[in-house]
């Protein structure tokens, strides 16, 4: 367990003992709020229960902890640091109160929801004790199979009742187990089950073994299970000695303990893993698991070089953490039990020294003065983490669409975890640790409570597929949020931005945005715009989403997922619902739709370029490689006439704002208005533009000038004009955000040559699911490609040597030609095949290397041409540096083969 707590932290500790990892954080209002890591069960969980509603089951472990767990939602919600073991527990059935029978004989009891432990009954002097609540709930029963009685304590004068012997009739007792008002004594190989108090026999069953014995029962449900061993527990369908079946094998794992859920539905065991596994009673299966994710770390260090931080964790796992990037590291480099020596625990980033403290279950980065840094939470088993600042600011590599395993804990509150999600947009920082350790001014933050904190409810109720058409109506309904316990007065809100994804890539949004606009809308024109409206006395609701499916679902499993927001961009909790196409209409083949635009000529004089046509004719003929697709290459240039190698090229004009938006309709399923005037510009090939399918892919590059002003940037299409300042001639990346939305191809990659192109995934992006409306948060949502061909604040630059664009010649030239050993340049694994995403990290790593060869004049360069000071910089201070976003899913398809 980590938690980040405020100022009442220390006291806090002190009360109840605590054991795990607690990381205390400043927040701007000084609100109690605190970080809990769902860490699980280290290793042996020994004993389970539930509560007698069902909502929570509990579980001990080696470690000395108990572990609460809400059952709905899989949610670990407490860390009980117990004195001892406990070797069997027991919720109280009424209020939030377990009692726990530990190694040392006694009986504790813990109120779970503040985790403060009340009064402690001392039951046996060994540790074979086990507890259980009567069924009437009056009393707690503990079972000392040393003395042969059973001791009991009204629960609610918590007065000592008298013992229970056993009966003379009992015999040498190997193991005692209580179960409410029933008995079970495990001896000469057989399990007896008795009714209390009376020690009527009810049943016996033989018993192969009894050292590591188990038994549950379900009397409301007439169930009863034994497990004598590690591998199997035995379920029986009557709890009366009239048994003329034979029981149920149940496979497992491990087995230490079992318990039924209250309606004898589901059984839970324990498992020597440390995982809690709910299996079904009518036939077996398994239906959850609430897995360990062990993070205890046993070794720490920076590596000789000073850019890693080497992290050994438990059962010899290995992690390592790029000190520049602040994310984990393929790095073969490993800590282990025998290198320490070869790593320090002092390090330093930019001048500024830092010391590693190992805390065992987490990670201390603490400045020469003592002052914390921050902290780092190791979740080893699913190769996850969390760095945590101080003030609260946080980095993770999770899917903050939907985090597991980390909530948020408001006012001490520890059983209503609140999702990551809430304090995302704020609080959310990627590359935290290197941030943090080179000790960079960031943003303040604003003050959490005047965040509307309440969640929307969205629901994916129905999946309707047609198998003819291969498309799926999909229905989302949405609920406006409201939770009167906020202390802040904002108790309720309304749904907004419903967003509907398959396998992770947006598919649907609703309202649709309905303008463009020029810059990213204030918070009161988003909310006008965003309203999920829910009709007057309606509690609800819906929108259908007419959704494509992948020719190649069919047999397999399409996850469709949706979530909201609130008034304050707060994400709803996502929904999930999963289908499985039986079939689906084949395609004839898969089309790769390559719209190139390289723009040359501009009115303005001084933004004339050389090679940006080229450069748009050289990325159509490269993927015309692309495997498996039919490919339909969309030329859209724009150049005065010229004569090029002795032959007269006639003026084109095929680059106009409308042009662009035109074709990117068409693949959208919209805008066949426009398809006779795209006849007359571009020719026969308008004519192939359709409606794209999650079959397709497109490619959308753009050699030009780009412009940024005011955080907005802009390309400029051939008709742009040449005054800088008339936005509305140019194209923003919010308007291309626009055009591109319902553009659902299964791949997108986008390509921008230009001036600042970074910009157009704006400084501060965070790729999480925000909200937002740029081009960056589409990008994620859509699982898309970007290679910008330079940072927000350069230029781009043309070389008359390579005769092309420095980006483009690095993806057209280079990286797909012949290295001396056959293989291609950008094929950085060696399979023999250049992937999209391997072609555009080649060109990301190698325009610095070339830019450097034309600074020092290795080469001839002609700069991005216009004078103008607003769109050309100094070149000379730092390499031209692509920067590539990159959401795709895995490698993406083939460009070319040797």
């Amino acid at each position: 367990m980590a938690k980040v707590s405020a100022s009442l932290f220390a006291a806090f500790c002190l009360l109840v003992g605590l054991t795990s990892a607690a990381i205390a954080v400043t927040l701007t209002d000084d609100a109690a709020v605190e970080l809990y890591v769902e860490s699980g069960i280290h290793h042996s969980a020994r004993s389970v229960a539930f509560s007698t509603d069902g909502r929570y089951i509990a579980a001990s472990s080696l470690d000395r902890t108990i572990k609460i767990w809400d059952v709905a939602t899989g949610r670990e919600l407490a860390t009980i640091p117990n004195d001892s073991m406990a070797r069997s527990i027991a919720f109280l059935p009424r209020g939030t109160a377990l009692a726990a029978a530990n190694e040392d004989g006694a009986v504790a009891i813990w109120d779970f929801a503040t985790l403060k432990r009340g009064p402690r009954f001392q039951c046996s002097s060994n540790d074979t004790s086990t507890i259980a609540v009567s069924a009437d709930g009056n009393q707690l029963i503990c079972a000392d199979p040393l003395t042969k009685v059973i001791h009991r304590w009204d629960l609610r004068s918590r007065e000592q009742l008298a013992d229970q012997d056993l009966p003379a009739t009992a015999g040498d007792v190997g193991l005692f187990v209580l179960d409410a008002d029933h008995a079970v004594l495990f001896d000469d190989q057989k399990a007896t089950i008795f009714e209390l108090p009376s020690f009527t026999p009810q049943m016996t069953v033989p018993m192969p073994s009894v050292a590591d014995a188990a038994f549950a029962a379900s009397y409301k449900a007439n169930k009863l299970a034994l497990a004598a061993s590690f591998d199997s527990i035995n379920l029986y369908h009557s709890t009366s000695s009239k048994m003329d079946e034979a029981p149920l094998v149940l496979s497992a794992a491990g087995v230490h303990a079992i318990s039924f859920s209250p309606d004898g539905n589901t059984i839970a065991y324990a498992s020597e893993g440390g995982d809690i596994v709910f299996l079904s009673t009518s036939d077996g299966k398994e239906t959850g698991r609430l897995s360990s994710f062990s993070n205890r770390i046993e070794n720490a260090g920076v590596d000789v070089a000073g850019s890693l931080l080497s992290v050994h964790l438990w059962y010899d796992v290995h992690v390592n953490f790029d000190l520049h990037s602040g994310a984990l590291s393929d790095s073969q480099i490993a800590l282990t039990y025998d290198n320490g020596g070869e790593f320090s625990s002092v390090g330093e980033i930019g001048g500024r020294r830092f010391i590693v403290q190992n805390r065992s279950d987490y990670l201390q980065l603490e400045a020469e003065d003592g002052t914390s840094i921050c902290t780092i939470v190791v979740l080893d088993k699913i190769g996850k983490f969390v760095i945590v600042a101080p003030d609260g600011r946080f980095d993770t590599n999770m899917d903050l669409s939907d985090v597991r395993g980390v909530h948020w804990i408001f006012d001490r509150d520890l059983l209503k975890p609140v999702p990551l999600e809430i304090l995302m947009r704020d609080y959310y920082t990627p590359k935290l640790l290197n941030r943090l350790l080179s000790a960079q001014v960031m943003p303040s933050l604003p003050r959490l409570s005047e965040l509307n904190r309440v969640q929307p409810k969205v629901d994916i109720s129905k999946v309707s597929l047609d198998a003819s058409t291969g498309l799926a109506e999909v229905t989302v309904v949405g609920r406006e949020g409201s939770d009167p316990s906020q202390t802040n007065h904002k108790t309720k809100t309304g749904i907004y931005d419903v967003r509907l994804f398959r396998n992770g890539q947006l598919v649907g949004e609703w309202p649709e945005p309905q303008s463009i606009a020029t810059q990213p809308p204030d918070q009161t024109a988003w909310r006008n715009t965003s309203r999920f409206v829910i009709p007057d006395g309606a509690d609800e609701a819906s929108h259908t989403f007419a959704v494509g499916l992948p020719s190649t679902s069919a047999g397999k499993k399409v996850l469709f997922t949706a979530y909201a927001f609130n008034e304050d961009r707060v994400k709803s909790p996502t929904a999930t619902r999963t289908v499985e196409p039986t079939a689906l209409p084949s395609i004839a083949t898969r089309r790769a739709y390559v719209i190139a635009v390289g723009v040359n000529s501009y009115k303005a004089p001084g933004l004339q370029l050389t090679y940006a046509v080229s450069d748009a004719s050289s990325i159509t003929k490269v993927l015309q490689g692309l495997n498996g697709f039919e490919v339909v290459p969309v030329l859209l240039t724009t150049d005065i006439g010229r004569n090029v190698d002795g032959k007269d090229v006639p003026a084109i004009d095929h680059a106009r704002k409308e042009d662009i938006r035109d074709v990117l309709a068409l693949l959208a399923g919209k805008g066949e208005e426009n398809r006779q005037r795209l006849r007359d510009t571009i020719g026969s090939v308008a004519d192939k533009l359709s409606k794209v399918t999650p079959d397709d892919l497109v490619v959308l590059t753009f050699s030009g000038h780009g412009y940024t002003e005011q955080g907005s940037f802009f390309i400029l299409p051939s008709d742009s004009g040449d005054d800088l300042s008339d936005h509305a001639a140019m194209i923003s990346s919010e308007e291309l955000t626009a055009w591109l939305r319902n553009v659902d191809a299964g791949e997108m990659v986008m390509i921008i040559d230009a001036c600042h192109s970074a910009a157009g995934v704006p400084e501060g992006f965070k790729p999480g699911p925000m909200g937002d409306r740029g081009l960056g948060q589409l990008a994620y949502d859509k699982r898309m490609r970007i290679l910008a061909a330079t940072q927000a604040d350069d230029v781009a630059i043309e070389s008359g040597e390579l005769g092309q664009g420095l980006l483009t010649y690095a993806l057209v030239k280079e990286g797909l030609s012949k290295e001396t050993d056959g293989s291609l340049a950008a094929d950085t694994d060696k399979d023999g095949a250049v992937s999209l995403k391997e072609w555009l990290t080649y060109a990301q790593l190698r325009v610095p290397h070339l830019y450097e060869d034309i600074v020092s004049g290795k080469v001839q360069k002609t700069r991005d041409s216009n004078p103008n000071p607003a769109l050309l910089q100094d070149t000379e201070r730092h390499a031209q540096t692509p920067v590539l976003f990159d959401f795709g899913n895995q490698g993406g398809p083939v460009i070319s083969r040797p």
